[in-house]
């Protein structure tokens, strides 16, 4: 199992953060999304969510939600578009000063079938780690100018 983490402040209090993150099927401030299909309610809910130039959208599952401690975990079996499968991602939003931290941490496996003999599964695994990071950045920037515009 490879860890992933990432923690950026943002500048808004941090119920404000959690009220538009927590809104699992509703991500409209998330750029590069074409639409979202929500099946249920709650935790075991799904979202598909269908990216620009991608053919086939990407299903998120609602693990857990726990609104005290502002926090919920997501799984994604089986992305076909990133070498690694069985994602789960817990997203925490905390009070830090007047603003928020958010931290995303993730756990994964390499996906075998798209093993490359011309790297290590080290590098492989830092290579994930490092897009991984890259997208949550865009994700929490992309939620810090939703809500300073918003």
């Amino acid at each position: 199992m490879i860890r992933c983490s990432y923690t950026q402040i943002l500048d808004a209090p941090a119920d404000r953060v959690w009220t538009t993150f927590s809104r699992f099927g509703d991500i409209d401030w998330l750029p590069g999304i074409e639409r979202v299909e929500v099946a249920g309610v709650g935790v075991g809910m799904t979202r598909s969510l269908y990216i620009t130039g991608l053919d086939a959208p990407i299903d998120e599952t609602l693990e857990s939600v726990d609104d005290a401690d502002r926090r919920f975990s997501y799984r994604v079996k089986k992305n076909p578009f990133v070498p690694y499968d069985d994602y789960q991602a817990t997203v925490t939003v905390e009070a830090a000063g007047v603003g928020a931290r958010v931290t995303i941490e993730s756990t994964f496996e390499l996906d075998q079938a798209a093993d490359d003999a011309s790297t290590s599964e080290d590098e492989r695994a830092q290579a994930a780690r490092d897009a991984l990071r890259a997208s949550y950045k865009m994700m929490v920037d992309a939620l810090a100018l939703a809500l300073s515009t918003g």
